[in-house]
């Protein structure tokens, strides 16, 4: 099993840490408390890939992300995003409903 750990923004080795992620079946994930959202979610946005939904999907079930990149990931991303977001304890009102209609 491989671990890749991202516990800060920007990463120098990314392109390593996605061909890590892409040429293993198995891989564990870990990432960290960041401290600025925005340039690393749009970033990840962008790249529109497995990994970088896997990154998203991290980010959005800790606790400190602000409602609006949990706003960003669940709209932009795919549903393994959404899911993640929907597991968020701190879960804004504003989608609520939108995490009842894809989890029922």
């Amino acid at each position: 099993m491989k671990y890749i750990s991202i516990n800060k923004w920007p990463v120098s080795n990314y392109q390593k840490l996605k061909r890590i992620w892409n040429e293993n079946s198995i891989v564990s994930l870990e990432v960290g408390e960041i401290s600025f959202y925005d340039d690393m979610v749009s970033f990840l946005i962008n790249e529109k890939d497995e990994f970088a939904f896997a990154i998203l999907s991290e980010l959005a079930e800790k606790d400190n992300v602000p409602v609006e990149i949990l706003e960003k990931i669940f709209y932009t991303g795919n549903l393994s995003c959404q899911m993640s977001v929907c597991k968020n304890k701190n879960l804004p009102h504003s989608l609520k409903y939108e995490c009842m209609k894809i989890c029922n």
